[in-house]
């Protein structure tokens, strides 16, 4: 199976390469605990729900039990300042 690069290289309109970025789908939080949920019953493994779900990799599922185990639920942290960072 080939490995995806995350860019694609497209020619715009006159004819020269571009980058374009290759978009994963956004998920619901719900949704991200039903993936969770999968993983930590061992029904699947982190690799076959990067490749069912389009994560963008298997760390994404670690950073998500993370937040469930701090949290008690996964928080969603777009557009909030990280703890630890300056602003």
């Amino acid at each position: 199976m080939k490995k995806l690069s995350p860019f694609s290289m497209i020619e715009d309109k006159k004819g020269e390469e571009m980058r374009k970025t290759i978009k994963h789908t956004v998920y619901t939080l719900e949704e991200k605990e039903k993936i969770l949920e999968l993983y930590m019953s061992g029904q699947k493994s982190a690799e076959q729900l990067v490749l069912e779900y389009d994560l963008c990799n298997h760390k994404r599922i670690g950073e998500w039990r993370d937040m469930k185990l701090k949290y008690g639920r996964i928080v969603d942290r777009r557009g909030l300042k990280l703890e630890g960072t300056k602003t």
